[in-house]
């Protein structure tokens, strides 16, 4: 408890020092979450077109796996996107000026964590993450839609013709 409480004082203090590479890292956060979005909208698009529209049903398979896999990884890739961001700033700080003594392994380790942790939930919540999961819970829903034949993509069933049975009245 005291070894992290002395990271959070130093992580405190790097924030003050360092102030560019916090930028860059909550840069790197944004991008994972803005990059989750747009994958989350370009598939609630393109599963519409055959789902909403009714045009493109025979490539409509296809654009159905394709929403739910990437749908699903959108919901991800903040989650994804907070430790590759934590690593490279700690790299940044350990490796400049910013830490004037350097870093040891445990250290990098530890700064690391606790980068990955608050990475997490600045991405979620600052970092248009829950906008990711909005969208990749739509584009995966309306791919399961489509497999379903849902709206549109029902079979168009062709109209009865109607049939007269006896005579006309006169």
């Amino acid at each position: 408890a005291k070894m992290m409480g002395l990271l959070a004082a130093s992580l405190l203090g790097l924030a003050v020092a360092c102030q560019d590479v916090m930028e860059v890292y909550y840069a790197s956060l944004l991008i994972f979450g803005v990059l989750g979005g747009l994958l989350g909208l370009i598939f609630v698009v393109l599963s519409a077109v055959p789902l909403c529209c009714g045009a493109m049903k025979a490539a409509a398979k296809p654009i159905a796996a394709a929403s739910i896999v990437v749908g699903i990884l959108a919901c991800f890739l903040p989650l994804i996107g907070a430790p590759i961001a934590a690593g490279g700033a700690v790299s940044t700080v350990c490796d400049s000026d910013c830490y004037s003594n350097g870093c040891t392994d445990e250290e990098k380790q530890a700064l690391t964590d606790i980068l990955s942790a608050y990475g997490v939930i600045v991405a979620y919540i600052a970092g248009f993450g829950w906008l990711a999961i909005i969208l990749g819970i739509v584009a995966a829903s309306m791919g399961c839609c489509i497999l379903c034949h849902c709206c549109k993509m029902k079979d168009e069933v062709a109209p009865a013709q109607v049939q007269v049975i006896g005579e006309r009245v006169k």
